[in-house]
């Protein structure tokens, strides 16, 4: 059913603020038609900002005058240039596909572990922060 309003859609905002492995911007662009494909507007604070920065429309999403330049730009963006953008994204995605993360994670595991001496003892101590507000933060107190 996603697949459907993402093959459908013009632009897609992906604007998280903090992010993991963001796939809702992957999947958008894998369902689009090569064609005449929609644009990505995405958060440079996004999981995927490193792989589809090539073609996707990237953005600060704390800077709303640069979101509403993105969106417009996305809107009015001539049919070369979004099948130009499509395409460099769509190579990331073949590319990056579940059986080169599969290998590159199994490559990973079976990596000479790397100890670093007493990493740990000089780390400071963190401490949690919270404001009643939901948010969480850390804080390594001065001097230490």
């Amino acid at each position: 059913a996603l697949a459907g309003f993402y093959r459908l859609a013009d632009v897609a905002l992906v604007t998280p603020l903090r992010d993991g492995m963001n796939l809702v911007a992957k999947e958008f662009v894998a369902a689009q038609k090569p064609d005449d494909p929609g644009v990505l507007v995405l958060s440079q604070f996004a999981g995927a900002a490193a792989e589809l920065s090539g073609g996707a429309l990237m953005v600060n999403p704390h800077e709303t005058e640069g979101m509403a330049l993105a969106l417009r730009r996305a809107l009015e963006m001539p049919l070369d240039e979004r099948r130009e953008r499509h395409a460099r994204m769509m190579a990331v995605l073949k590319r990056n596909d579940i059986d080169s993360w599969a290998q590159s994670f199994l490559e990973a595991l079976n990596e000479k572990p790397r100890v670093v001496a007493n990493h740990f003892a000089s780390r400071s101590p963190l401490q949690s922060l919270s404001f009643g507000t939901g948010w969480h933060g850390v804080h390594r107190p001065q001097g230490l």
